[in-house]
């Protein structure tokens, strides 16, 4: 259906639409690209979650900083820039 719309709408002439109803498409396809952002978020935090509770398992430490560390299984997250995962 919407794919239809979508075609219908490329079609016509976007000056005959309303203002107000063009604003009101504007806000409801934001909200759908935020509403898919926020499923693909909370399946790669779950995701994360899952591969640092392995990492644990394993016997391997994930720590923001490892710089007071002397154990060889702690893996620094973060070297202020991005994500490292060194092993």
């Amino acid at each position: 259906m919407a794919y239809e719309l979508f075609e219908e709408l490329s079609t016509c002439n976007l000056e005959e639409i309303a203002k107000e109803d063009i604003t009101t498409m504007i806000k409801d396809l934001e909200y759908e690209l935020t509403r898919r952002k926020n499923i693909e978020c909370e399946e790669a935090i779950k995701n994360f979650k899952q591969a640092l509770s392995r990492l644990d398992i394993l016997g391997v430490r994930v720590l923001y900083d490892c710089s007071d560390s002397d154990d060889e299984t702690c893996v620094p997250l973060y070297n202020g820039y991005n994500l490292t995962f060194d092993y």
